[in-house]
């Protein structure tokens, strides 16, 4: 089941919550459990990623799956 970021409005704080999809998208009041307000809303964090020590560092001028024309170090030309 995923889990979620959320914040309060109220007290600001920050908190995890697990729940489906399908919840998620319901628009279901979120109640924060340190002052039990439901004036919360979704906070979104930017997508890690993880990198196996073997591996190169993809180029940094290789967006979108282009290539990017010869910079150097890169593989994709």
């Amino acid at each position: 089941m995923p889990a979620y970021d959320f914040g309060c409005s109220q007290c600001g704080n920050g908190f995890e919550v697990k729940m489906s999809i399908a919840a998620k998208e319901s628009d279901t009041a979120i109640e924060c459990p340190q002052c039990g307000s439901v004036n919360t809303r979704h906070v979104y964090r930017p997508a890690g990623f993880i990198m196996s020590r073997n591996a190169e560092p993809a180029c940094p001028q290789n967006v979108g799956g282009a290539c990017c024309g010869g910079h150097a170090g890169c593989e994709c030309h």
